[in-house]
């Protein structure tokens, strides 16, 4: 806690820490020939992402619906 007063841990350090124990618990389990993951594919990336269109937005929940075994109830198709 000392430590912590000097010199705060950010949130970013405790988001790599998690992803290295996730990491290497997947890394243990992992099924022979599967590829290792690496801390990097686990730490969230924040920032602006591009701004969808609604058809890109439209198109995701059809390929979500279609997934899921729902029926499209359009009328106009």
């Amino acid at each position: 806690m000392g430590y912590n007063t000097i010199e705060p841990i950010s949130p970013q350090r405790h988001e790599a820490s998690r992803a290295l124990i996730g990491a290497t618990l997947f890394n243990q389990r992992r099924r022979r020939g599967q590829s290792p993951l690496k801390v990097k594919d686990l730490v969230p990336v924040y920032g602006d992402k591009p701004q969808q269109t609604w058809q890109e937005q439209l198109k995701i929940v059809e390929a979500l619906n279609k997934a899921f075994g729902g029926k499209d109830l359009r009328r106009n198709q």
